[in-house]
């Protein structure tokens, strides 16, 4: 069980291709790909992200709170068996900073702790803060009974500056998602979440940015968003259940009155989503 942690300030920008083309040519001047990224070619992320059967956790990150946690569990590659090594991610935003801490675990340890709230198996060598953070995913999971609720993922290109690998910037395109088959190892299958013309960059530092990009921001026209992932997919799923209901309405009243019952099971069962 190893322990990762992060401490900063996020931003989000939606671009169109014109100024996603513009942010890739002037990038290498000043950033280097990171580790994940393969001879610059990019990579993609997998993610399970955890929630209430409510959908708590989201719905609070949406109502813009001061505080707010989310749990996924994330890896860079589908599983190719229990043993594949993932990441459980414990993401705080507190007034505006940052705060992810992260353990690496083989995919069974993750999901055997996710499933049944028993801490994974800590050697004598593990750290103290490994031990505390799992523990704080223990109290999360318990106290909400958290539970797999959406599969996200997207091809991602990324870059760190070559004088502070702290400050990164990411490219995420053909974000899609699923509320199926919630596993890893199923792949990258899903609904588009944004239109494949669009791409989220997201700025992450601990400091002020450099002038060059706040001049290349200003000369393309890209102007900070809010947006969460997780937090998109939510808002499209809620508008799907409720336009589901309202075509179970008419079908209901007439339902009442005896007429076409079984238009209206069907419609019933296509609601429990």
């Amino acid at each position: 069980m190893a322990l990762t942690t992060f401490r900063r300030h996020e931003k989000k920008y939606l671009l169109n291709h014109e100024q996603w083309q513009a942010m890739m040519a002037l990038l290498p001047r000043y950033m280097e790909p990171d580790s994940y990224d393969r001879g610059g070619a990019g990579y993609t992320v997998y993610n399970i992200y955890f929630d209430t059967p409510q959908h708590d956790l989201i719905r609070h990150s949406l109502s813009k709170p001061s505080f707010k946690e989310k749990l996924r569990l994330r890896s860079y590659e589908v599983p190719v068996d229990e043993k594949a090594p993932v990441f459980l991610e414990l993401k705080k935003k507190i007034c505006g900073t940052v705060s992810k801490r992260r353990l690496m675990l083989p995919l069974s340890a993750a999901m055997t702790f996710t499933a049944t709230g028993e801490l994974p198996a800590v050697s004598e060598e593990s750290d103290w803060q490994s031990r505390q953070v799992a523990s704080e995913i223990q109290y999360l999971l318990s106290r909400h009974s958290l539970a797999p609720k959406v599969f996200i993922s997207y091809e991602r290109t990324a870059y760190f500056c070559r004088n502070d690998q702290r400050f990164r910037i990411t490219f995420d395109r053909n974000l899609i998602s699923r509320r199926n088959q919630i596993d890893l190892r199923k792949g990258r299958v899903g609904e588009l979440i944004i239109p494949e013309d669009r791409i989220l960059m997201e700025i992450k530092t601990v400091g002020a940015y450099p002038l060059w990009l706040t001049r290349q921001l200003s000369a393309a026209g890209i102007y900070p968003t809010s947006f969460s992932k997780y937090g998109e997919e939510y808002r499209q799923y809620v508008h799907r259940v409720q336009a589901v209901k309202q075509q179970v309405r008419p079908f209901s009243e007439k339902a009442a009155s005896g007429d076409h019952p079984k238009d209206f099971e069907g419609l019933s069962h296509a609601v429990q989503i």
